[in-house]
């Protein structure tokens, strides 16, 4: 099952999309996507924020230049430069998104996630279900969301390898996130399944409070192992 997928193959050497090498024959992709290019730009990179502060600066730029009687030939010139640094400023933060979203693919198999992320240094990483630990499900506007996944302490990558695809101020034990999914309960539904299958374990679900002001969110206890920052994995090894 593939959706909201970006089609696009990242080395040459990529023996399936989204893979560093071919999967063992008992492995087979249960769900595969990439992050949704709006939810990116709003969440991450603060798009729409970024329009609203720069539309503020235009308007008081107006207000000011009517209370110090400016002509209207200065007003223009203002408002004209303050509408191109505006267009610049959100068109390369629209630029971050979309390559954001461009080079993510997010893969799920019945034996791990793997995680293909990097705009300009592309990193895949590898999560073997065996030993993620739990999985917290925040759920946004439109059945969007993002799948933080907690993997063992013992497990070593820094934050800024994963960012943007990890969970805000885990500085000290870094989170793997999927990020501005669609569908996210679809796809929190097949992990779930997929670790409990591969666990032997009935995966157990908490109503929490949700961090950072988000609406809703689900702590699955109990779910989900160590991942790889290498740029290949042989999956045949795990």
């Amino acid at each position: 099952m593939r959706k909201n997928l970006n089609n696009g193959f990242e080395y040459e050497y990529e023996a399936q999309l989204g893979l560093p090498s071919t999967l063992p024959k008992d492995e087979k992709i249960l769900w595969q996507g990439s992050p949704d290019l709006w939810m990116v730009a709003k969440n991450i990179f603060f798009i729409r924020f970024v329009m609203f502060y720069f539309l503020g600066l235009i308007l008081l730029g107006f207000f000011e230049g009517y209370q110090e009687d400016q002509s209207s030939k200065q007003i223009l010139i203002a408002f004209v430069l303050m509408l191109a640094l505006s267009l610049i400023a959100i068109g390369l933060l629209a630029f971050l998104a979309f390559c954001t979203a461009k080079t993510t693919v997010y893969t799920i198999t019945n034996r791990r996630v793997v995680m293909r992320i990097g705009v300009v240094l592309t990193k895949t990483f590898n999560l073997p279900l065996s030993k993620i630990e739990a999985a917290d499900i925040v759920q946004q506007k439109n059945l969007h969301g993002n799948i933080a996944i907690q993997v063992e302490s013992s497990t070593k990558i820094a934050f800024f390898h994963l960012w943007p695809h990890v969970r805000p101020w885990r500085l000290q034990h870094p989170e793997p996130m999927l990020l501005s999914l669609k569908n996210v309960d679809e796809v929190s539904h097949v992990l779930t399944q997929a670790w409990s299958e591969v666990n032997n374990q009935e995966v157990v679900v908490n109503d929490v409070h949700a961090p950072h002001k988000m609406p809703e969110k689900k702590r699955t206890t109990g779910l989900m192992p160590a991942f790889s920052n290498e740029t290949s994995t042989d999956f045949a090894q795990i």
